[in-house]
């Protein structure tokens, strides 16, 4: 095929008979087979819909936090870009490291850095580089923290704003071609006199990307420090959990609210509480 020019598949399938044999010399008859031969290896094979279903079951990521995972009907899915923004010490990093397995780490310091290793990652997985294991499953990408990589650029809207979506449509050219996963993690601030999104009127905070990153997430979760003793239509909430970990040692938990602020396939306005402690989340019901 290379020595007659055709580089893509397309060539054979929509170009004219006619066409195509004039311009590289074929019969018919080879013109037929070649053709043949092209759909008989690009063709979709049916596959049963209970195939598919085990498979996207499979593909879903737990984040290691129960409650978490119902929010995100069964945890992170393949091609969905997740956002998980709060305040510090909420258990941002600690939610991410729970889902890690086999793992690289870049040092990317600016977006234009993110936007470069988004490159590499795309050329490695089209390449089907199989001498690196990383890549051979590549199934999340997490970013932490993207509000970080921003903060060079702050007070300069117009470029700011061109670089978030260009950072953005890398993202979700990979998702939907390598069908990845992608967390990321951002920073809160002050929300006056409330935010109205929440289903919490004490919530004085909100994600820093701001109005301009709003649709660009799949889902959006916002993590809080629970600072209530009695959350409306909520049985009472103990403040503290001494939990003794694998290590057999005694360590204290506080409380946290997990809250989904948009999401395009799930229900928003939900929330669960988890507790952080140690190197590990917990929900209620996994304490008890």
């Amino acid at each position: 095929m290379c020595q007659r020019s055709i580089k893509k598949e397309r060539n054979i399938l929509f170009m004219k008979e006619d066409d195509f044999c004039s311009e590289r010399k074929l019969s018919r008859q080879e013109f037929g087979e070649l053709r043949h031969k092209t759909i008989s290896c690009y063709k979709v094979l049916p596959k049963r819909g209970s195939d598919l279903l085990e498979m996207l079951q499979t593909d879903v990521l737990s984040t290691g936090c129960y409650g978490i995972d119902e929010l995100l009907q069964g945890g992170l899915h393949p091609g969905e870009v997740t956002e998980i923004s709060g305040e510090t010490a909420t258990g941002k990093t600690q939610g991410e490291e729970d889902v890690m397995n086999r793992i690289r780490i870049a040092k990317c310091f600016d977006v234009y850095a993110v936007m470069e290793f988004i490159e590499d990652l795309r050329d490695h997985l089209e390449n089907k580089d199989k001498d690196d294991n990383v890549y051979t499953n590549v199934k999340l990408i997490i970013i932490d923290s993207f509000a970080a990589i921003f903060s060079p650029l702050l007070g300069v809207t117009q470029t700011q704003g061109l670089n978030m979506t260009l950072a953005n449509d890398n993202i979700n050219t990979d998702t939907s071609e390598f069908g990845e996963g992608v967390q990321h993690s951002g920073s809160a601030i002050a929300s006056n006199p409330n935010n109205p999104i929440s289903v919490f009127s004490s919530t004085k905070s909100k994600p820093s990307l701001g109005m301009s990153w709003t649709f660009m997430p799949d889902v959006q979760l916002y993590l809080t420090h629970c600072v209530e003793n009695k959350i409306e239509n909520e049985k009472s909430i103990q403040q503290n959990y001494v939990y003794t970990n694998r290590k057999e040692i005694e360590v204290i938990m506080k409380p946290k609210i997990c809250e989904v602020h948009r999401s395009r396939n799930g229900q928003m306005g939900k929330w669960c509480i988890f507790y952080m402690g140690g190197n590990e989340l917990f929900t209620h019901d996994d304490i008890l």
